[in-house]
């Protein structure tokens, strides 16, 4: 499961966050068996004590799986590899009324809350891009990387007039909700940040690296 566009998590925490290995013989009974009875095919498995709940990375099919469960065996996050042949038209139709040409670099159907939705990578002159989109074929998130050029006007010079001295690095466009907003990379010798502005230029955000 790649994470090719690792700006776009800006300022937003990851329900896969850090985590302690554990020994499945410390797993409580609950638990392991919620996970053998969901999956049992599983095979290279781990276990991960986080915040209360437990993470299990596993394969089934040699595809890679991320599952939380909480202490009663309730699942509360899958996580599935897809091959390209397992996504929904309806998903692959929403991709392309985006881009006209592309080629799947990973998928992975998504479990939570109820709610399926897939996370789709691709790579179009060689910037990644990522779609979320649920099962219905709406387009909950779009992310791209961008070329310099390609950043509006108000966005550079925000960026020129805030980091005097800055050098723009990356920059990745994420639509979400209606909103869109330009993540930039900004490196000034050794001092590295992520600051993101909306298409006006204003600043929403900043996380230092």
């Amino acid at each position: 499961m790649k994470r090719i566009i690792g700006m776009v998590a800006l300022l937003q925490l990851s329900l896969f966050s850090y985590a302690q290995d554990i020994q499945q013989k410390n797993v409580p009974a609950v638990v392991l068996n919620a996970f053998q009875l969901k999956f049992p095919n599983a095979t290279e498995i781990n276990w991960k004590l986080e915040k209360g709940n437990y993470r299990i990375g596993f394969e089934t099919n040699n595809k890679d799986n991320e599952l939380l469960l909480n202490d009663k065996g309730s699942v509360l996050k899958l996580q599935q590899d897809l091959y390209v042949s397992e996504i929904p038209k309806i998903v692959l139709e929403t991709i392309q009324a985006k881009v006209a040409f592309f080629d799947v670099r990973d998928a992975d159907r998504i479990e939570e809350r109820g709610i399926i939705s897939y996370e789709i990578e691709l790579k179009i002159n060689e910037k990644n891009h990522e779609f979320r989109i649920d099962e219905l074929g709406k387009l909950l998130k779009y992310s791209k990387e961008l070329r310099n050029s390609e950043l509006p006007d108000a966005v550079i010079n925000a960026a020129k007039a805030a980091y005097i001295g800055y050098e723009i690095r990356d920059a990745v466009l994420t639509e979400e909700g209606g909103q869109v907003i330009y993540n930039l990379e900004m490196r000034k010798s050794k001092e590295k940040m992520t600051v993101a502005f909306s298409k006006d230029g204003k600043i929403l955000g900043v996380k230092k690296n």
